[in-house]
């Protein structure tokens, strides 16, 4: 066993509107929103709006999972605050 701390990732679909990224980052781990099977910018906009609001948010650490990152998506998370991680699949960084 190792003394190291872990971090607990809980995913949660676009579709289920970032709820189970928020108690996951509620209870102590981090929230993912995870838009991979999404390009909708809008759709992910809502989801991180959703998680970095102060009153009904996130609360604690929360990330964004993407299967491509383009410019304009880039320009989204950039502007995200709270946002602490961001995974995106190998295939959409080329």
């Amino acid at each position: 066993m190792s003394d190291q701390p872990f971090t607990c990732l809980g995913f949660s679909p676009l579709d289920l509107r970032a709820d189970l990224a928020i108690a996951a980052a509620r209870a102590g781990g981090t929230g993912v929103l995870d838009a991979g099977h999404s390009t909708d910018r809008d759709r992910i906009a809502a989801g991180l709006a959703r998680l970095a609001d102060p009153d009904r948010g996130a609360k604690g650490a929360f990330g964004l999972h993407l299967a491509a990152l383009s410019s304009e998506l880039l320009d989204l998370v950039a502007g995200t605050h709270g946002l602490t991680w961001l995974s995106v699949e190998a295939r959409g960084l080329e």
